[in-house]
């Protein structure tokens, strides 16, 4: 994942840990629009449709059924693709790929479940850094229940609040193409 001069990765699968942030706090909150990792403005040159608006709505009414879906599509997504990590000159986002790093989990996620009629409101790719200070890519859903994150590091979809990153920048809800900093 590049932004700027900085490459991204993230590690493999393993468990995220609580995060200080407030219980109350179930939406990610936004700042203001800053500029889209290069990588991804070069992955809607190829992939527009993926980075146009799809469907209405922001929001996801979070029932069982939807609930099941993302926990199904983020663990059989996180099977089928390899964890490997991008060369700092060659940091490619990519969807439906056997390997790749963080981004390319996130924005398979995401096309998943567009295809499968989910808002693009809702489903946001948002960038993070860990704990070490590695950057990592995320996507997050936002329901009626808080905001939800499906990880390539565990199979669990977790509220936003609960997982242990330090947020840098989201999609914004009204236009893939737009990012905002949180």
């Amino acid at each position: 994942l590049m932004t700027g001069t900085s490459s991204l990765a993230a590690a493999p699968l393993s468990g995220l840990a609580r995060s200080a942030a407030p219980k109350q706090d179930q939406h990610i909150s936004t700042r203001r629009t800053t500029i889209a990792p290069f990588s991804f403005a070069s992955f809607c040159t190829t992939n527009s449709a993926d980075c146009d608006v799809q469907g209405s709505g922001k929001k996801v009414s979070l029932s069982p059924d939807k609930m099941s879906q993302l926990k199904n599509i983020n663990s059989s997504i996180n099977r089928a693709i390899k964890y490997t990590s991008d060369q700092d000159d060659n940091d490619a986002w990519e969807i439906n790929v056997t390997q790749g790093d963080c981004e390319d989990y996130a924005l398979t996620k995401r096309h998943k479940l567009l295809a499968a009629g989910w808002p693009s409101g809702a489903l946001r790719i948002a960038v993070a850094r860990l704990p070490n200070g590695i950057g990592h890519a995320v996507l997050v859903v936002t329901t009626d229940q808080g905001d939800y994150v499906l990880d390539n590091r565990t199979n669990e979809v977790k509220p936003w609040h609960r997982v242990n990153l330090k947020w840098l920048k989201i999609q914004s809800p009204d236009s893939p193409r737009k990012w905002l900093a949180i």
